[in-house]
């Protein structure tokens, strides 16, 4: 209660405060269950209901990719990803 009322944080960030500055460590979800408690929290409803699956995939291998890449240290890694079976086609690194 003491963190809180100095900081006005939310769970996540008291988690840290509680962490770092006092030495202990309490879950967030513990937190947002004291703080919902003492009335600091309140319920939010759009994020409790159930979020639909969504896939990104496709019926058929190659119909189409996904391209990703990486640069470190004046290297470039390029992955090029079948987005149907998640099979890596083709990764190359450019120097």
């Amino acid at each position: 209660m003491k963190a809180y009322k100095k900081y006005k944080f939310g769970a996540r960030l008291l988690e840290r405060v509680l962490d770092e500055r006092y030495g202990v460590h309490i879950p967030h979800n513990k937190i947002r269950e004291f703080l919902k408690e003492k009335g600091f929290a309140k319920e939010n409803k759009n994020k409790q209901k159930k979020r639909k699956w969504i896939r990104y995939e496709r019926e058929h291998s190659l119909s189409l990719v996904h391209m990703d890449w990486h640069e470190k240290d004046g290297m470039h890694l390029c992955i090029i990803e079948d987005d149907a079976s998640r099979w890596i086609t083709v990764s190359k690194l450019f120097l």
